[in-house]
């Protein structure tokens, strides 16, 4: 996905890299989704009109 927003120029892969050189260990360090009350990942798996409806599941056991 980031690159059909960012684009893949040089820089940008470099730019990413470097990112997620610092965003790893953040990650592993912190571990937000263990404190998180909402977790967004991807589109949900209910069949919905994204135009006009709001899809709100419960949650789902890990």
């Amino acid at each position: 996905m980031l690159v059909a927003r960012d684009g893949d120029s040089p820089e940008q892969l470099e730019h990413v890299a470097n990112w997620l050189l610092e965003e790893l260990p953040f990650m592993l360090r912190e571990q937000p989704w263990a404190r998180a009350t909402v977790i967004v990942a991807g589109p949900p798996q209910i069949d919905h009109n994204p135009d006009t409806e709001l899809v709100i599941a419960p949650p789902t056991s890990p």
